[in-house]
Formats: C-alpha cells, structure tokens, sequence
C-alpha cells in the first residue's frame, strides 16, 4: 500500500494531527491559522496527493470537537487492468480535494448507499485538540463482512477519536 502524507507541522498553531499522513500547511486556513470560525469548520491538510478540506464535528452530549476527513484516495481506482491487480499509488490532484464525504463504496447492497468500483478510500477522524507532540495513536479500523459487504462510512469513529483521545483510521477495500 502506497504511504500519504509527511510528519505535520504548522507554523501557525502548532497543531498536529496524523504523523506520516496529513500535513499541516501555514498558508491554509485551519483552526488557529487566523482565529476564523470558518476555518474551525473547515480544516484543510496537505497529503503527498495533494489538498484535501475535512470538516469539524462536534461529539453529540460533549464538548469534544474532531476533525474528519473522508474519502482520500489511498490507490488508483481498481477499475480495468486495475481491477485484479495490486493497489497503485494515487494520481495527484490540483486544487482542495472534498474531504467532507463519505466515499462510495463497491456495489454489493441496495441502494441508497452510494456504491462504485472505485472503492480504495480511507477515514480519518483526529482530536480537533491535538497539537504537534501529541504523538496520539493511531488506530486502524479494518470493516468485516466476510469479503461479501462493508464499508468504512459503516463505522463513524469521530466518538472513539474524542472520547479515547486516539486518532482513527478507517479503510474500505475490494470485497
């Protein structure tokens, strides 16, 4: 699997998030880059593919705040010649990327799912706390399902991520 992502830093707050996949970039509007309420909402991170904006979501009957990011392409589209082979790295994109999604998943349900061939997404929910030298762990969540059905919008894991202070990854992969 292709890795994403540089150690963070960020000048602006100190803040850290994921060491090896989000990078924080100065010049971007985040919390504590201008103080903007907008910001808060709308994080944005570097990841060797490019930008992508995630969004802030507070923890229902706390006061705990986490950053999400979802849908960030960890391969190409297994679609094609792809389809049976190994994971590529992803192509690069210009621009902020939507991370305010969840990603579609492969078709094997009924709808109002969205489902696609292109499935090779990752979740990412941090502590909206965390600042640089958290060294927070990091928890992947793998969905079961038997090879037959799952997604990772299936588990939420903005509650783990404030609630146990950890940050969460979730994967989904060709079943």
């Amino acid at each position: 699997m292709p890795t994403v992502g540089h150690p963070i830093s960020c000048e602006s707050c100190s803040e850290s998030l994921l060491d090896g996949v989000l990078d924080s970039d100065p010049d971007l509007e985040h919390p504590g880059a201008k103080g903007q309420d907008s910001s808060k909402a709308s994080p944005i991170r570097n990841t060797h593919t490019g930008k992508v904006r995630g969004s802030l979501v507070h923890v229902k009957d706390t006061k705990v705040g986490v950053h999400t990011f979802l849908g960030i392409p960890f391969a190409k589209p297994p679609v094609g010649p792809l389809r049976f082979a190994p994971p590529e790295a992803p192509d690069p994109w210009s621009g902020v990327r939507d991370g305010t999604s969840q990603p579609a998943m492969i078709k094997l349900i009924m709808p109002p799912i969205s489902v696609s061939e292109d499935c090779l997404y990752l979740n990412i929910y941090t502590p909206a706390h965390a600042h640089e030298g958290s060294n927070l762990p990091v928890m992947v969540w793998i969905h079961g399902g038997a090879l037959v059905v799952g997604t990772a919008s299936m588990y939420d894991g903005s509650m783990l991520a404030a609630i146990e202070d950890v940050v969460v990854v979730t994967i989904q992969y060709r079943l």
